[in-house]
């Protein structure tokens, strides 16, 4: 059922983490379900589903930026 209400799939590895635990914790909050996607974080992958391309192409970037500050952080610590 929840693939015929959000078709649109992205998955976003993440690889070569110095403090992946770090990482993963800092995401927590920001997984979950919107009215357009729904992302999942599971085994060093953030798996993103939406409703429409648009929504998809949104969250992909959000997580994207996301993901790029955490790296900047780490690397500042």
């Amino acid at each position: 059922m929840e693939s015929d209400t959000h078709p649109f799939k992205a998955t976003i590895i993440l690889e070569e983490l110095k403090r992946p635990e770090s990482v993963f914790k800092a995401l927590e909050p920001e997984i979950g379900h919107s009215k357009r996607f729904i992302a999942e974080l599971s085994d060093r992958k953030i798996i993103i589903k939406a409703k429409d391309p648009t929504a998809l192409r949104a969250a992909v970037n959000s997580y994207i930026r996301l993901l790029i500050l955490l790296s900047h952080l780490e690397e500042s610590i």
